[in-house]
């Protein structure tokens, strides 16, 4: 049966898609409008979320009123960030925040942590992830982040932490790496990756 070619696509901006559709005008003063537009109702889940990037994400969500908020993390990068955390928590007494150690390399590992943070929150609504598997990508390669050990991806995890444009100088030798990365057996993988010796023709992977 041959397809009409509108059924290719999806419609997403339709008068009932509560997500898409135009907000009624409103006689509320601009400030108060866009108080409402960016407001969070619901708990949710935020992976990395003991990282820099994840506690200023979680930070956010909490200001624009999320009720409830589960980070998501290995045990070390919690041990780091304690006393940022209860800070999160003196801040915003009224929210449950809560911790879930949780190796995102492991589907099932995580499928039980959320459906452990669902019964203890009532349920999930949001979920920010600023750890995870690439799927499509070449961070490395996909070849050498099929083989990583947990260790080697929390050295990747850390790596990523640095400014984008200090990792690509040290990856393609134009800037000597900070004595915490000189030997690191990581970043030689992304240096050989940078040379690029086999002259592979590399494209963004699609969409």
């Amino acid at each position: 049966m041959s397809q009409r070619p509108d059924d290719r696509f999806i419609k997403l901006s339709t008068e009932d898609n509560p997500l898409t559709s135009v907000l009624p005008r409103s006689s509320k003063p601009p400030r108060e409008r866009a108080i409402e537009r960016f407001s969070i109702s619901g708990n949710a889940i935020v992976t990395g979320g003991a990282g820099d990037l994840g506690l200023e994400a979680a930070r956010a969500m909490l200001e624009h009123g999320a009720q409830g908020l589960c980070l998501f993390d290995i045990a070390t990068r919690f041990e780091a960030s304690r006393s940022a955390i209860q800070g999160l928590r003196n801040e915003f007494p009224s929210s449950q925040i809560t911790e879930e150690i949780v190796d995102v390399t492991k589907e099932d590992e995580v499928d039980r942590a959320v459906d452990r943070v669902a019964q203890q929150l009532g349920g999930v609504h949001v979920l920010l992830c600023f750890a995870g598997i690439a799927r499509g990508g070449k961070a490395v390669e996909m070849d050498h982040l099929r083989t990583m050990t947990v260790e080697e991806m929390q050295e990747y995890d850390k790596l990523l932490d640095e400014p984008d444009w200090d990792i690509y100088y040290w990856a393609t030798n134009k800037r000597t790496p900070p004595e915490r990365w000189a030997d690191s057996p990581l970043l030689e993988k992304l240096r050989v990756h940078a040379r690029n010796e086999g002259k592979v023709v590399r494209k963004m992977p699609p969409l």
